[in-house]
């Protein structure tokens, strides 16, 4: 018994770290995307105050930084609704751009940047082509123009 509750409690350690997880209920095909920066904290929180108990899967589908929590939610919505689920998020996902910027120091940032808010350099590059090619890339990863 004893060594049952040591396993539990190791595994509940791995969610108190920042996260996306997923309630799936696979027969009527819905999904609720959840993301946090202590995953366990919001699991908790979010079965307490929503009936989503009843289904049937949780998937841990990421441990990522905090700043990238958004953008990765955001993806995971998207491709479930593009496999045919109902989301039931009420908040639609964030919208991204990525845009190619020279920078003050004459290099090249590529910028996954949201509608309403400052972009967050995910690399820079000494030449223009380079960063054109990777910002194509993460386009493409994202699903974004």
């Amino acid at each position: 018994m004893i060594r049952n509750l040591t396993r539990f409690y190791k595994q509940l350690d791995k969610l108190m770290v920042p996260g996306i997880c997923a309630f799936v209920h696979e027969k009527s095909k819905r999904v609720y995307i959840l993301y946090s920066i202590n995953l366990l904290e919001a699991i908790l929180r979010t079965v307490k105050d929503r009936n989503y108990i009843n289904f049937q899967v949780f998937i841990l589908l990421d441990n990522l930084p905090p700043d990238e929590l958004k953008v990765e939610a955001s993806w995971w919505i998207v491709d479930y609704r593009n496999r045919g689920y109902t989301v039931l998020n009420k908040q639609l996902p964030a919208i991204y751009k990525i845009k190619v910027e020279i920078n003050r120091d004459y290099l090249v940032d590529v910028i996954l940047k949201p509608r309403r808010a400052k972009g967050k350099v995910l690399k820079t590059f000494a030449n223009m082509d380079e960063a054109k090619a990777y910002a194509i890339e993460q386009a493409k990863k994202y699903e974004l123009s």
